[in-house]
């Protein structure tokens, strides 16, 4: 190769290099690749997904739709803390106590084909010490996602605060992506999950900080289970919660 030949290769590997640092993204620019977009965009999708499901929530309280249900099942079809709140003080001595309600089986709410995984049969939190452990068993082994993007499932726990704008929830939406889990409290349900969750057979399971609540205390509980699906047009979905009517209590 020639001088000229040499030299001109340097200018257009410079030129090429000066192009890529000032207008084409790299790997690792999460702004030029649109991180902060995607992660909207994400939240959003997350919303749109509860916002369907508390719709669901409604249609299975309406008498001749699938049975009625008793009031707040909207709110706890979308995986919502409890309206209410319970008046309790932080008791270390909770930290270790247990609270268990048995679901009869086939007593969900619903309407079309549905999965018999969708059907909740126990639901339990059980205080690990500086932990305690949410643990919600169904009919059925779950999937490890949903088999298209017009099918949803959304597994809640529902806890009361100390007062009413305290409430806390646990779950977890899932997809065609597979399982997501997600915390809130009086929000949108979109915040970061504090702890781990496991999914695994016909058992999903999380394990919570118990500072995330303030520490172990007395307080009103409510799992939920709500699976959804479009099918020629039509709404499909099978809603079930734990207990049937009203709130558990911890422990009991």
């Amino acid at each position: 190769m020639t001088r000229k030949r040499i030299a001109a290769a340097l200018i257009a590997v410079a030129l090429f290099g000066t192009s890529c640092s000032n207008g084409a993204p790299r790997a690792g620019d999460r702004t030029r690749l649109g991180g902060e977009d995607a992660a909207k965009s994400e939240a959003k999708k997350k919303k749109g997904v509860l916002k369907k499901a508390a719709k669901i929530g409604e249609k299975a309280e309406r008498p001749g739709e699938g049975g009625g249900t008793g009031k707040g099942t909207s709110a706890r079809a979308a995986g919502q803390p409890p309206g209410s709140s319970t008046s309790s003080e932080i008791d270390p001595s909770l930290a270790r106590r247990t609270a268990i309600v048995d679901d009869p089986p086939n007593d969900a709410k619903k309407d079309g084909v549905t999965p018999s995984y969708a059907e909740l049969t126990e639901a339990s939190i059980i205080g690990l010490g500086e932990d305690f452990k949410l643990t919600m068993t169904f009919a059925g082994d779950l999937p490890s996602s949903m088999p298209n993007d017009q099918t949803h499932m959304i597994v809640a726990v529902g806890i009361t605060g100390a007062s009413d704008e305290e409430g806390y929830s646990f779950g977890a939406q899932a997809t065609q992506d597979g399982w997501k889990p997600y915390a809130g409290g009086k929000d949108d349900g979109t915040s970061e999950f504090p702890g781990t969750f496991d999914v695994g057979g016909n058992r999903i399971e999380m394990i919570i900080p118990w500072d995330y609540i303030r520490g172990p205390r007395r307080f009103e509980w409510y799992a939920a289970s709500n699976w959804f699906s479009q099918i020629a047009g039509t709404t499909h979905y099978r809603v079930d919660l734990v207990p049937n009517d009203g709130l558990a209590k911890f422990p009991n």
